[in-house]
């Protein structure tokens, strides 16, 4: 009982100094909150996310030994893309971390009365993939009814932009 009533009674000095922020503790806090938030700021400034379009493809092989693929959007995406913008394929029945992907252009668009928006995307490369074996593209074998997911990037904006959007709104 002796030692508690002790601890309770301190002079009105050293509950002073028991209460008291340091100053240069207050100057240091803030320092380092605002050297984060700029790094923040700066790093979301620096990177640029991309914003991309997914759809389903199918290849399918031209007569003369060539290969393009073709694909049906939302008429949201489709007044977004332009002939000649890059797309990249990851193949259902060949796994894009072992074999790759196709990459090809948007050759094509036009609106089909039944099916919709579609695009059809020339694979110039024909069906030779991303993954290098030996020196040079892996090439895969075609068969009927092959199909994928296409990603096409629309546009590339600074992180900061998309995030002060979305604070507007």
């Amino acid at each position: 009982m002796k030692k508690d009533k002790n601890l309770r009674e301190r002079s009105p000095r050293i509950q002073e100094i028991m209460g008291k922020i340091p100053p240069w503790v207050v100057r240091w806090g803030m320092s380092v909150v605002f050297v984060v938030l700029f790094l923040l700021i700066f790093v979301s400034w620096v990177i640029k996310y991309p914003e991309k379009v997914n759809f389903i493809v199918k290849i399918k092989e031209i007569k003369r030994g060539g290969y393009y693929g073709e694909g049906y959007l939302r008429e949201e995406d489709y007044v977004r893309i332009k002939k000649g913008m890059e797309v990249k394929i990851k193949l259902r029945g060949y796994p894009f971390s072992q074999y790759g992907i196709l990459e090809g252009r948007i050759d094509k668009k036009k609106y089909d009365e039944k099916k919709g928006f579609m695009i059809m995307v020339n694979l110039n490369k024909g069906l030779r993939t991303t993954f290098k074996a030996q020196g040079s593209r892996l090439k895969i074998k075609y068969y009927e009814g092959m199909s994928g997911t296409g990603e096409i990037t629309v546009s590339r904006k600074r992180l900061f932009k998309k995030l002060i959007k979305n604070i507007k709104r």
